[in-house]
């Protein structure tokens, strides 16, 4: 059996780590639907709410994907948070049928860059 190569584990941690903070936000934003529907919410309150999920999902990405590696946790987390940022802006993209603001997706990928990047950082010490 052919073990595997760095570049592959490293591939298995980006996947594993995407996957799981996209399950976590699919499971957080089902719960505050849930929360949505059954209890009156303003927009503005909406929209936070989808802002701390987001946050959420890529401190998870970060954090999950620093341990996974094992070294260089701010490059590894900033990489990942783009990465989920740009696969939601896709998703968006197709559910939006064209739909997505520009300026808003931008400042959600340098925020996500920046939060992955604490991420991983984090995660690194949580490693030691």
């Amino acid at each position: 059996m052919e073990s595997i190569n760095e570049k592959d584990k490293l591939y298995v941690a980006y996947l594993k780590a995407i996957i799981g903070s996209g399950v976590l936000s699919i499971i957080l934003l089902v719960l505050a639907s849930l929360m949505f529907y059954f209890m009156s919410f303003t927009d503005s309150q909406m929209n936070t709410s989808v802002w701390v999920i987001t946050v959420l999902g890529i401190c998870y990405c970060g954090v999950f994907g620093a341990i996974k590696i094992g070294s260089r946790g701010y490059l590894h987390g900033a990489v990942l948070g783009g990465l989920y940022t740009i696969i939601i802006g896709i998703i968006g993209l197709l559910t939006e049928a064209g739909k997505v603001n520009m300026q808003t997706f931008l400042v959600t990928f340098i925020m996500s860059v920046v939060v992955g990047m604490l991420s991983g950082m984090i995660g690194m010490m949580l490693k030691k």
